[in-house]
Parts: C-alpha cells; sequence; structure tokens
C-alpha cells in the first residue's frame, strides 16, 4: 500500500525550490524524496561515491529536477558545506545500520555527522528550514504494557548509557548503540 502526502495549502516553501537530502539512498531518504518530488520540489541528494549516485540517479529514472553531491566524509567539518549551496530546506535522514555493537564506531561518528550538515546550514545563507529524521526510540522505549507519555523535552536516556556499561561490546548491543546513536545525535542538534 503507497500512501502519498498531501501538502498544507499553501506550502510555505514555493515549488521548484531546492532541497537538501542526506541519506537519499536510504529508506526513509527514499520516501522523502519521493514526496518532494510529487510536491513539485527539485532534489538534491548526497552520496558518498559515485557509483552510489549512479545507482540513485538511475533509480529516480535520471529526473531532471534531481542532482547529486558526493560527500565522501558525511562527518567531516565543512562536509556538507559544497552540497548545501543554494538550498532552502535541509532534510538529514541519514542512519548508521551497520548494528555494530562497539558504540566508538558507530555513536561518535552519527553525532559528528548531524553536527557537521545543522553547521554547514547555518553558514549557509539559504537554509531557511532544517529537519532531523530520527525514529521514536530517540526519544523513549515503548511499553507493550503501560502507555508512555512523550513530552518534547524526553530523550531516551537509558539507551544512552547501556552502550557504554562495562564488559565486551557483544552483538546484543548493538540496538542499544543504534538508539544511543539517533538519541545523541537529536540532543547535539538541540
Amino acid at each position: 500500500m503507497t500512501t502519498t502526502f498531501t501538502p498544507c495549502q499553501p506550502p510555505t516553501l514555493p515549488p521548484g525550490s531546492l532541497i537538501l537530502i542526506a541519506g537519499i539512498s536510504g529508506y526513509k531518504g527514499t520516501h522523502i524524496v519521493h514526496e518532494a518530488f510529487v510536491a513539485g520540489y527539485r532534489i538534491r541528494g548526497t552520496c558518498r561515491t559515485p557509483c552510489q549516485s549512479s545507482i540513485t540517479i538511475a533509480t529516480l529514472r535520471n529526473d531532471l529536477n534531481y542532482s547529486t553531491a558526493i560527500t565522501p566524509d558525511f562527518a567531516g567539518l565543512g562536509a556538507f558545506d559544497a552540497a548545501i549551496q543554494d538550498c532552502a530546506v535541509a532534510i538529514h535522514a541519514t542512519s548508521d545500520l551497520s548494528f555494530a555493537a562497539d558504540p566508538h564506531r558507530v555513536m561518535t561518528p552519527v553525532v559528528a555527522r548531524t553536527r557537521s550538515i545543522i553547521a554547514s546550514a547555518a553558514r549557509c545563507g539559504s537554509v531557511k528550514q532544517f529537519f532531523l529524521i530520527s525514529p521514536w526510540c530517540a526519544v523513549c522505549m515503548p511499553s507493550l504494557i503501560e502507555p508512555v507519555e512523550v513530552r518534547k523535552h524526553d530523550w531516551n536516556l537509558e539507551a544512552v548509557k547501556r552502550p557504554w556499561e562495562p564488559a565486551s561490546y557483544t552483538d546484543d548491543r548493538a540496538a542499544w548503540v543504534y538508539t544511543a546513536s539517533k538519541t545523541e545525535s537529536e540532543i547535539a542538534m538541540w
């Protein structure tokens, strides 16, 4: 089943505006680009390699409203500076889906990546809106037994602690590391 987003009327961003989507080849990024095209926007997607760029361009059927910015090191300071030029909106939808158990391999670069794109957006005079796409687990762990109330300043701090607990980095920590990386990214953004 496919659901199509119905944009608010009138749109706050004029059709034809350029949107940067970091993480365009991922699950969330592919859905975002589809909705952005339906709404009439031009898209620039970030890819780490020319090969990944070629695959994305082919997937989008060489759409003339799409361009790619090769960004090999998402975490480096200024990594998104060239990609974000002339964009009205920046959408950060990247994730580390390696499910590695070592928080140093996942959390540190994910937070650096978030800080990098935010800094690039802040330096670029054309960006008017910034969106960080993040899962519910960055805010809380759901309960199947009791209702969970979520407020605007809630963070999943349990998830942030768990990856750093003593003992070896075993596979059973991988989900905690992923969750903590998303929580830490949101905290870094705010």
